[in-house]
């Protein structure tokens, strides 16, 4: 950017910030908190007795594959229903299903070895690019909604420039509902 529409940047910089200071607030407020401390406090127990209850790990991993085709069925509905009309809602819920598939998988994923790490490498391609699509489209819907209610301090320049930069993200939003076919084809592949 040129010196000038930097500086018409400023004033959404500051209101950015405000913005994360009082979220990073909350945060720490719910961390700090009693039961999320207990959590934490009880934490490596529950892991070292994960660890050693090898009888239950195996029973696990009778009921996991059940899991794992259940969210790649899921999976498989929710992009069967895109089309190029679809709105980024849509493609984010395809994003989630891509998560909780990737999630259930990395699970069990040294018992299979080299088959799910191909089939995790390509969900998160396909995570990624989802990803991206609706930050995209979040910051786009942001910059639009701040817009319309400015906080005190916005200057003309500074809208002018939060909507050129709410335009290229709705237009890179848009463009990346075209793009998944390759990485979800990755996914479906060969059977797995």
């Amino acid at each position: 950017l040129a010196e000038e529409q930097g500086q018409a940047l400023d004033p959404l910089l500051r209101q950015l910030e405000l913005e994360r200071n009082a979220a990073r607030s909350g945060m720490l407020r719910a961390l700090d908190a009693r039961p999320a401390r207990d959590w934490l406090d009880m934490l490596p127990e529950q892991l070292s007795r994960m660890v050693s209850g090898s009888a239950r790990n195996a029973a696990a991993l009778s009921v996991v594959p059940k899991q794992i085709r259940k969210h790649y069925r899921k999976l498989r509905q929710r992009v069967g229903r895109l089309t190029p009309e679809s709105s980024l809602k849509e493609y984010h819920q395809v994003r989630i299903r891509t998560k909780k598939l990737r999630y259930a998988l990395e699970i069990v994923a040294p018992a299979y070895a080299d088959a799910a790490a191909d089939v995790l490498a390509a969900l998160l391609k396909l995570q990624s690019k989802l990803g991206t699509q609706h930050d995209a489209g979040d910051v786009a819907a942001y910059l639009t909604q701040l817009a319309a209610r400015p906080p005190a301090g916005f200057t003309p320049q500074t809208l002018f420039m939060m909507g050129r930069m709410a335009e290229l993200n709705a237009r890179q939003a848009t463009r990346l509902r075209g793009r998944i076919g390759k990485s979800w084809r990755k996914v479906r592949g060969k059977r797995w």
